[in-house]
């Protein structure tokens, strides 16, 4: 898994990606964004938070499944497919793939927030 240092770095440069991509696209004239404006970048960020775990969720239960492949214990396949099928996930590697993605998006969501409330 990764350190404590390297989530904290990913979620600030995801919310310095997404106020960069604000304040660059703001319009000084008219005060406010010409394309991507707070709630949307609200939106597009949830969206983004959901789909890193959705992703992670869906390739741990098609792991798990394919490990169980060709068993015919029934006790095994519930105690491969339970924890799978509740989140919880015990794969080190998958783990360690998303975590990085998981705080980016996490830092977004955070920055979009605070450019909704304090525009």
């Amino acid at each position: 898994m990764t350190s404590s240092r390297t989530r904290l770095i990913s979620s600030l440069a995801g919310g310095v990606l997404v106020s960069a991509i604000h304040f660059s696209l703001y319009d000084p004239l008219h005060k406010s964004p010409t394309l991507l404006r707070p709630a949307l970048l609200i939106y597009c960020s949830a969206v983004l938070f959901l789909a890193v775990n959705l992703f992670t969720f869906v390739f741990n239960v098609f792991k798990s499944l394919a490990s169980i492949r060709g068993s015919k214990d029934e006790q095994h396949i519930q105690e491969v497919m339970e924890p799978a099928f509740q989140g919880r996930i015990t794969d080190v590697q998958l783990l360690r793939w998303t975590d990085m993605p998981f705080f980016v998006s996490l830092g977004a969501l955070i920055a979009a927030i605070f450019i909704f409330v304090f525009r």
